[in-house]
């Protein structure tokens, strides 16, 4: 009887250790995604830009260039409107 119960525990402690550790990295990423942002460079709209070809040109994926300018509308960009493209978080 005390193996089936020491085998209970250990089972129910590396359950509880697994939900710790999922629960740990998501909230660890959950931090990095929205703490602080800093852009270290700018580039500034010119006409005939889009957000994919800015992107590109800066070797950015889509979405890191959305991560980077959250509010950004590329349907309507603006002449002369600034635009982040390389950034990172602390």
């Amino acid at each position: 009887m005390a193996k089936i119960t020491s085998h209970k525990y250990t089972v129910f402690f590396n359950l509880v250790s697994i939900l710790f550790f999922v629960l740990m990295v998501t909230r660890v990423e959950s931090r990095f995604i929205t703490g602080n942002f800093f852009c270290h460079r700018y580039v500034q709209v010119n006409s005939g830009d889009t957000c994919y070809a800015i992107a590109q040109q800066y070797g950015l994926t889509l979405d890191t260039f959305y991560s980077y300018n959250p509010n950004v509308n590329c349907d309507d960009l603006s002449i002369d409107q600034y635009l982040c493209v390389i950034g990172w978080w602390l």
